[in-house]
């Protein structure tokens, strides 16, 4: 059995997740997967976020397009093991 550590940031959440508390936030599940040599994946749906998520070892993968204007674009990331 794989085991997979899964971090859902969203809601409320997302309104201070640049700020110390949501770097905390991140750190902490970031720690448990360098621990278990697992890597860390998102998605993020605002450009804005994609600078805080590099800054934590965060690369981008590309950005998906799902219906060009009506919805926001998404930049799937991953974060290898450190």
């Amino acid at each position: 059995m794989m085991r997979r550590i899964v971090v859902v940031i969203g809601g409320l959440v997302l309104i201070t997740l640049t700020t110390i508390f949501g770097s905390a936030l991140l750190q902490h599940a970031l720690i448990q997967c360098d621990r278990d040599s697992k890597p860390a994946y998102l998605e993020s749906t605002s450009p804005r976020s994609v600078p805080f998520y590099k800054r934590h070892g965060f690369e981008v993968l590309g950005t998906i397009i799902i219906q060009a204007g009506k919805s926001p674009p998404i930049f799937p990331m991953l974060r290898r093991p450190q």
